[in-house]
């Protein structure tokens, strides 16, 4: 028993490694509760820096905003999380907001300050976000909002090739 669940661990780790080097990205009309085209699920939560952050308040200023899910042991994450922002300062009326699932703020500031974030985090201690939007633990988990506050695309694999697909939901989110 203890061989096929080191077996299991090491496949998984060995996945993460490997999509975190490579991959294409997925997206999807429609992920757990969350469809293209419908409003984005509401949520309230306060960020790392203590700012307490609506979801609602997000696409005020006629722009839009990206909500992506992530934790620190996620490959995929650490590639996708910088692209995000860079694409994001691009786009001076958009936003980006990290959740993290679940994790200790250590960790995630340590992660974050090691990897030159400075976006907004918010921390979903208990789960309660990623239960509004349907992400779980396969991570990570992006949510392209357009200023009128519906979903405009959803990733659920960022790959090598994310940049210009992000540019273009961006481009063409409404």
């Amino acid at each position: 028993m203890r061989t096929i669940l080191a077996a299991l661990a090491a496949a998984l780790l060995f996945s993460q490694v490997a999509f975190a080097s490579g991959g294409v990205s997925k997206t999807a009309a429609s992920f757990g509760p969350v469809k293209t085209a419908a409003l984005m699920p509401t949520f309230a939560g306060y960020s790392l820096d203590g700012e307490f952050v609506r979801s609602k308040a997000l696409t005020e200023n006629g722009g839009g905003v990206i909500v992506s899910f992530f934790a620190t042991y996620c490959g995929p994450c650490k590639v996708g999380m910088p692209i995000i922002e860079q694409e994001v300062a691009k786009n001076e009326k958009w936003k980006v907001v990290f959740v993290n699932v679940g994790e200790e703020e250590a960790k995630v500031k340590q992660m974050l300050s090691s990897m030159g974030l400075k976006s907004t985090v918010v921390m979903d201690t208990h789960g309660t976000i990623g239960k509004r939007f349907g992400v779980g633990d396969s991570l990570p988990k992006t949510f392209i909002v357009g200023p009128s506050g519906k979903v405009g695309t959803i990733f659920v694999e960022e790959g090598d090739d994310l940049q210009p697909l992000l540019e273009k939901a961006i481009t063409t989110a409404k």
